[in-house]
């Protein structure tokens, strides 16, 4: 699900914030930090996108715009506690190609080596352009104590401490996501062969660093707070 926000040049044009994964049918899971400095009253989401720059593709889209944004309370300037509901004017018509993720349970075991992400970003840090097409990403999930080990191995130095909040994947070169997959799911395959989302594309250091994972919010962490607050809207 495409994250857009409406700019005003003139006449309205849309430029592409980031992304989302729908949980139903009113209601979108995406990161916290890509909401900061863009004018909420002007997001829309478009469900169902494949081509970015093409409007007659053989699924259709549908836009909804977004009437409230619920930012976790606890969120904070290190990016702490990085996640957000999305709530639309009105819901979604469901189809083959639109359709909620499966939120996961605390209690069940997934396959952390096949997991997968998808986006619009960059493909490697310094392209100048994000991809139109939807692109699709395999990444094994990290140790959350070997993926501390990581980033104190960076900029970030010795001191770095990885919040409880986040997971990670990654660490293959040139295998990452990048600027512009932010708010995106990590999803990874449960015992019933479904997929369910583990995590939500944050940040990280550069894009497909060898050995360097990316950082992804623990959405099983938040699993109470999303049902909590999805239960309030509907």
């Amino acid at each position: 699900m495409v994250l857009k926000s409406t700019i005003v040049l003139g006449t309205d044009k849309f430029q592409q914030v980031g992304s989302a994964s729908l949980i139903t049918s009113n209601v979108a899971l995406t990161a916290a930090h890509i909401l900061a400095d863009i004018d909420r009253d002007a997001l829309i989401v478009r469900a169902g996108e494949w081509d970015s720059q093409k409007d007659n593709e053989i699924f259709p889209v549908e836009e909804r715009k977004v009437k409230r944004v619920i930012i976790h309370e606890g969120y904070d300037s290190q990016y702490n506690n990085n996640i957000a509901l999305l709530i639309f004017n009105k819901p979604l018509e469901l189809h083959k190609h639109i359709q909620p993720i499966c939120l996961p349970s605390p209690t069940v075991q997934y396959d952390r080596e096949s997991c997968l992400t998808s986006g619009w970003g960059k493909k490697n840090y310094d392209d100048k352009q994000h991809m139109h097409l939807m692109k699709r990403v395999e990444l094994p999930m990290v140790d959350h104590d070997k993926c501390e080990r990581a980033f104190k191995s960076t900029r970030l130095g010795p001191k770095f401490s990885l919040h409880k909040s986040y997971v990670c994947a990654g660490g293959e070169e040139g295998v990452d996501t990048c600027t512009g997959d932010g708010g995106s799911p990590l999803m990874c395959p449960g015992p019933d062969n479904l997929y369910y989302q583990i995590g939500i594309v944050a940040w990280g250091i550069g894009c497909g660093q060898k050995d360097i994972p990316g950082a992804y919010t623990n959405v099983v962490m938040f699993a109470d707070w999303i049902h909590k607050n999805v239960e309030a809207v509907e």
